[in-house]
């Protein structure tokens, strides 16, 4: 699988706990999947527009999610893509 999942969060999102414990579960689910979590706090971050809350969700370069998506429905968009390629 050469799909990317990034996910953009914040040290001050109240929601953002529950975005790195999904992501902890994707790695596990999808070891083969790239996570990325990256922090739109950092100066040297690279943000595209799409984004402008956290957590933003994007696969291969898409969002996929603005918040947190239910577990099951995050590993649905992921298997859907790794189906279509």
């Amino acid at each position: 699988m050469s799909s990317r999942l990034t996910i953009y969060t914040m040290a001050h999102c109240p929601t953002c706990d529950e975005t790195r414990r999904t992501a902890a579960q994707i790695r596990k689910r999808f070891p083969a999947l790239d996570v990325e979590l990256i922090d739109l706090a950092d100066p040297n971050a690279t943000v595209p527009p799409e984004v402008f809350s956290a957590p933003t969700y994007m696969l291969d370069g898409d969002v996929i999610s603005l918040g947190n998506p239910y577990l099951d429905q995050l590993e649905a968009s992921i298997l859907g893509r790794v189906l279509a390629s």
